[in-house]
């Protein structure tokens, strides 16, 4: 117990390090560089790996500016850069802009000391809230000889101990739900999630297992495997315990989402709602005995064109089809069945035919109101 108590205080105290140290657990790191810089005002040209800036412009300024999608202020702590060629006489500026006022442009003079460290501290900065939608430098002063911009970085800001405990809690407690694959599979955590429950009970478990190996060397005293097979026991018992808990979450949303309903009210309740009233209709529309239907759609092997399978069954259904099979394969009597949107195929009303880039095959069109798909049954040519 001690063993596992020690490795639990263990592990805390390296992820608290680890995502105190301005991982990405807030924001990733923003770099800019190569295409990613551009030379907006002055002379120059663009590098692979960065800008070179020439000469200033006619106001007396050169603008490098990164391309970037708009982020908050809030998530980043500083800002640095790779600028080579300075010179005395030539002065640094970061700019930027905000979202709710983008032409406000915000200006950072960089001090001496700030230019010889390559670095800028920007939480404190009064100016640096909202929204960013702008970012770049400016330089001013004398160019006596180009100058290279090279790199523009942001670093997140460090995490508090209150967002660490909010997304362990939150990644231990993600629930995903039905999905396809839920009687055999579980996520455990959303992807990309900086505390995966599986990778955390291998680490817990190793750790207690060196920890007891260090206080009983097995070198020293006879060595047992109970005490290693305990800690993979537990752990194993912890993951189980947690699939449980999610297969218990699991039946509460069955339960509220198809007690005391019928087969029908079922199917309205769950995952084919939009689309299972279309296909009720369909089979309305079609003949009685198992014809032959053809599916039509842009993704044939997508989720609407299984489940509309697996719904007209035991109707004889091709699918994996996108665009008209040919003619030969087709007879008097087959239905077409296309599922919108399908832009390869259209149905010409005067000539009553449904026409492909090279085919055309004679139909006449089934009433279905819906704009999810249309039916057709082939005729004889005329």
């Amino acid at each position: 117990m001690l063993s596992f108590v020690g490795a639990a205080l263990l592990l805390s105290l390296a992820a608290w390090g680890y995502y105190r140290s301005g991982d990405p657990l807030v924001a990733p790191t923003l770099i800019l560089s190569g295409e990613s810089l551009q030379l907006t005002n002055g002379s120059g040209r663009s590098i692979a790996d960065g800008v070179r800036v020439e000469a200033l412009g006619s106001n007396g300024n050169a603008m490098v500016q990164g391309v970037i999608a708009p982020f908050e202020a809030a998530a980043y702590r500083d800002l640095a850069w790779r600028v080579e060629g300075l010179s005395e006489g030539t002065e640094l500026r970061l700019i930027w802009a905000e979202e709710r006022n983008p032409r406000a442009i915000q200006a950072r003079p960089v001090s001496t000391d700030e230019a010889g460290l390559g670095r800028i501290l920007l939480e404190s900065d009064p100016g640096w809230q909202g929204r960013i939608v702008a970012l770049g430098l400016v330089v001013l002063g004398e160019l006596r000889d180009p100058i290279l911009v090279r790199r523009i970085e942001l670093h997140p800001r460090a995490s508090t101990i209150a967002e660490l405990r909010d997304a362990f809690i939150g990644d231990w407690a993600f629930f995903e739900g039905w999905t396809g694959r839920s009687p055999h599979f579980n996520r455990g955590a959303p992807i990309g999630a900086p505390f995966q429950p599986v990778v955390l009970v291998a680490l817990w478990v190793g750790l207690a297992s060196l920890l007891y190996a260090s206080i009983i060397p097995p070198w020293r005293f006879v060595s047992r495997p109970l005490p290693y097979v305990a800690f993979f026991l537990i752990g194993w018992a912890v993951l189980d315990l947690r699939w449980q808990w999610d297969l218990v979450r699991r039946l509460d949303v069955t339960e509220q989402t198809y007690a005391g309903l019928d087969e029908t009210g079922k199917q309205l309740a769950g995952p084919d709602r939009n689309f299972y009233p279309f296909l009720m209709e369909l089979r309305q529309r079609l003949s009685e005995d198992p014809s032959r239907v053809i599916v039509l759609a842009s993704d044939p092997f997508g989720y609407a064109a299984m489940r509309t399978r697996y719904h007209l069954a035991p109707y004889d259904l091709y699918s994996g089809l996108r665009s008209l099979p040919d003619p030969s394969q087709v007879r008097a009597g087959d239905y077409i069945l296309l599922m919108f949107p399908l832009s390869s195929v259209r149905y010409d009303q005067r000539r009553r035919a449904l026409i492909a880039e090279d085919r055309t095959l004679p139909v006449d069109r089934i009433e279905v109101r819906s704009t999810l798909g249309a039916l057709f049954r082939v005729r004889e040519e005329d």
